[in-house]
């Protein structure tokens, strides 16, 4: 426990002793939150504090900021407030005091296919930058971040990164599929039966079934949306404490893992470990190979490269490339494979797959984590089931980073399984916007051997680089699917099947050649040499360039108009500056 001598004294000293002062606990350490409580100068803070029924042994303690995502509008949220509260518990039996704080939301899904879509990826700088004035205003000792979903997952942690205080995460889990007619189904299952439905090949009586066994309860949706692949990232970078990331969300064993993560802050104050000590080059390497491992994750790349870039490191294209063509594929789940997050958890977690890769001499094992022990250690006498895994595997990610005068600063492209020496050439066809594009292949105007190019959807141009998934699903049932490529500056993260360049670097809002490029010109995707090139000269691009004029931005005003205006390409994370 953290203790004081005399009270009054505590709260009374002079600023010339502040520095005096002695917490026990394992050593002498001094406290952030002092700043704000120590001192007759600080008489107004501590009365505000006790304006909420704080007492004086729980201003002397550390101020442990948990920081939640609970609201009514998500499943993968709605319950995050009793998580809070096992945190909140878990604190105070280690002798803190815990702070609750709430953050911003977006739900994906509920956003695909209108205006609200463009607000996903931008509302990930809100919550950076909502940990970061929350936690500098309040000097908070330490935080524990209770997110779930991608964005989320991902603006906390970049926000803990910028701030460097001690941290851990604890995500709320994935939600259990739904049950129709004896089979598992789950939101891909709905997205699926929409366009069944609409093809005339699913009765529509059929729709009100899915709808209410798709989603049974709580938690991030079911199967491997970007949701839980933030949250392996989350555990895999060391900032969960292991098996977090496949835990089923109304699973006791969550709330359990909440409290030991209160304690752990504790431990983790008391020793001084930081963002900066376990999000490192290393941390980061083994995020990439677990995300080859499990098929990859254009979104996985894009948040990586934006917690990075607080921690200030950068991860290369050649670092990726070179992670993804070593590492084996194995196991997928669903869209792309049969099994749920529920089987992985089933089958050992996260840990029995970094185990997997420590075998193969894959991840670096030294890595530092919040359980203050080595990556090797948190997976030793780690039971896992072969029957989702096999260290076999021979298929390796079908993803890459590539480059080319069409994107000179890199790009990522994702295919079903090419052999290695898979290229593509053909004529350009170029739209501005995916609706445009889904107007053409309704009409029939995109045919095979087509480059279909969506521009200004990326970053600044969307804004906010929205997910593609839902409004271009009918690209993903149609036959030509496997016999075209899409290019885009915006992103469709690991749905789409057929062969796909996202995040094209300068994206067209920016001048990239993207916004040059008119219908027919000859585009060749080579993924053996990671390239992609227009047939393009380079004085034509000139007088191209010459006679191209910025389009405006597509949002006048409030937030987007300003995030439009501050974010960086999707080489860099799409972060702002």
């Amino acid at each position: 426990m953290y203790a004081i001598t005399n009270e009054c004294d505590f709260f009374m000293q002079s600023p010339d002793i502040l520095f005096q002062v002695q917490y026990v606990f394992v050593g002498e350490i001094y406290m952030r939150s002092d700043i704000i409580k120590l001192g007759i100068d600080k008489l107004p803070q501590r009365a505000l504090l006790k304006g909420m029924g704080y007492i004086n042994e729980e201003i002397a303690n550390p101020l442990i900021g948990v920081i939640g995502s609970y609201n009514e509008i998500s499943p993968g949220h709605h319950h995050i407030n009793s998580i809070v509260q096992a945190v909140k518990d878990g604190v105070r039996l280690a002798g803190g005091t815990p702070i609750e704080v709430n953050t911003i939301s977006v739900c994906d899904g509920l956003a695909l296919g209108h205006s609200g879509v463009n607000f996903a990826l931008a509302s990930r700088e809100l919550i950076a930058d909502g940990i970061e004035t929350i936690v500098g205003s309040h000097s908070f000792d330490a935080i524990v971040l209770a997110p779930n979903c991608e964005k989320v997952i991902a603006g906390m942690m970049m926000g803990a990164a910028r701030v460097n205080v001690p941290a851990i995460m604890v995500c709320g889990g994935a939600a259990s599929p739904g049950t129709l007619r004896g089979n598992r189904t789950d939101l891909a299952s709905v997205f699926a039966g929409a366009e069944a439905i609409k093809r005339g090949t699913t009765a529509p009586g059929a729709a009100a079934e899915l709808e209410d066994a798709a989603c049974p309860g709580c938690g991030a949706c079911a199967g491997m949306p970007n949701a839980h692949v933030m949250a392996v990232a989350a555990e895999v970078l060391g900032m969960t404490l292991p098996g977090n990331a496949t835990y089923p969300a109304q699973h006791a064993g969550l709330i359990r893992m909440a409290k030991q993560a209160g304690m752990k802050i504790m431990e983790l104050l008391s020793r001084n470990l930081k963002p900066a000590n376990i999000l490192t080059e290393a941390a980061f390497a083994n995020a990439l190979a677990v995300d080859a491992s499990l098929g990859g994750s254009p979104s996985m790349l894009l948040h990586l490269r934006a917690i990075a870039h607080e921690r200030g490191l950068t991860l290369s294209p050649q670092l990726i490339n070179q992670i993804y063509q070593r590492t084996p594929v194995l196991l997928k789940l669903r869209p792309e494979g049969e099994w749920q997050v529920e089987d992985l958890h089933a089958a050992g977690g996260i840990p029995a797959l970094l185990a997997t890769l420590t075998r193969l001499g894959i991840v670096d094992e030294k890595a530092m984590t919040v359980t203050g022990k080595k990556l090797l250690q948190n997976t030793v006498n780690t039971a896992s089931n072969n029957r989702l895994f096999s260290e076999a595997g021979s298929e390796r990610a079908p993803m890459a980073c590539i480059s080319g005068n069409l994107a000179p600063d890199g790009a990522v492209a994702r295919w079903v399984n090419p052999p290695p020496s898979s290229s593509f050439t053909g004529p350009a066809r170029v739209f501005d916007g995916e609706k445009d594009a889904l107007e053409a292949l309704k009409v029939g105007k995109i045919r095979a051997g087509d480059a279909v190019v969506i521009r200004y959807e990326g970053p600044r141009g969307g804004p906010g680089m929205q997910e593609l998934a839902s409004p271009l699903s009918p690209f993903h049932t149609h036959p030509v699917c496997s016999q075209i490529v899409l290019i885009t500056d915006g992103r469709f993260s690991g749905w789409y099947k057929g062969l796909s360049v996202q995040h094209v670097s300068p994206e067209a809002a920016a001048g990239g050649l993207l916004a040059l490029l008119r219908d027919g010109d000859m585009i060749t995707l080579d993924i053996a040499n990671q390239t992609i090139d227009a047939k393009l000269d380079p004085q034509e691009i000139a007088t191209r360039m010459r006679n191209w004029t910025p389009p405006e931005l597509k949002v006048k005003s409030g937030y987007l108009a300003k995030y439009a205006r501050l974010v960086s390409s999707a080489a860099s994370g799409a972060v702002t500056r």
